[in-house]
């Protein structure tokens, strides 16, 4: 390699790494945020038909969220405190993320008012059957996939919440996942809890997004 060479190469690198490097970075993040702004206003308003092809394009941007959970998936007396139930946990439907904009919500209000919780994730179905019955769980939130009577765990199984005829009773419990298909849910055995938010049908992350505020404002957790 002759000297015009090297010196092609080294000016050639250092307008790759100085220009066109940080500039290809920089429309990345105007990228994301746009697609952000837009995965809120369309994902987290009504129940559109479009509304579904923002579902696994967002998984690509959900690693944030995913981090902040990992780094605060407790606080406070767990003697007493609140669970947050994260029940997809498989590729591809945990790839989206689902409610996830939701569970960081609810996770910085319960610190910024030092409450205490505990995240549950990549939950199996005995780990979520002792945290259903376990009498130190005062609320609990499920996110995930389900119906009315049930929430899946996994690819293929699905706890039936028949199966909690006499669970401990919750302050509050809300099935942030999908309430179709009839049936009972949990909030309807056991000693009936204070505060349910269980909708009867296909949820979106709009309904969990406007179910979570009204608990946040009125301050029920």
């Amino acid at each position: 390699m002759n000297l015009i060479s090297i010196i092609t190469y080294i000016i050639g690198s250092a307008i790759f790494l100085f220009i066109f490097f940080p500039i290809a970075l920089f429309l990345a993040y105007l990228f994301f945020d746009l697609y952000n702004k837009l995965y809120l206003k369309l994902v987290g308003q009504g129940n559109r038909w479009y509304q579904n092809l923002f579902i696994f394009p967002a998984g690509l941007f959900s690693l944030r969220n995913k981090r902040y959970i990992k780094k605060n998936l407790t606080n406070g007396n767990l003697k007493d405190h609140i669970a947050i139930v994260l029940a997809n946990n498989y590729f591809p439907e945990n790839v989206h993320g689902f409610g996830l904009d939701c569970v960081i919500d609810l996770m910085k209000y319960l610190n910024k008012n030092n409450k205490s919780y505990r995240v549950y994730n990549k939950i199996t179905s005995q780990k979520l059957k002792k945290v259903i019955n376990d009498k130190r769980v005062s609320s609990i939130f499920l996110f995930g996939h389900g119906q009315r009577h049930g929430v899946k765990i996994g690819r293929d199984e699905v706890v039936y919440y028949c199966e909690f005829q006499n669970h401990p009773k919750k302050h509050l419990i809300a099935q942030f996942h999908c309430n179709h298909l009839k049936g009972k849910s949990l909030a309807d055995y056991g000693e009936k809890p204070i505060y349910t938010f269980i909708l009867d049908k296909v949820q979106r992350q709009g309904d969990i997004n406007r179910q979570l505020k009204e608990i946040i404002k009125r301050g029920l957790i």
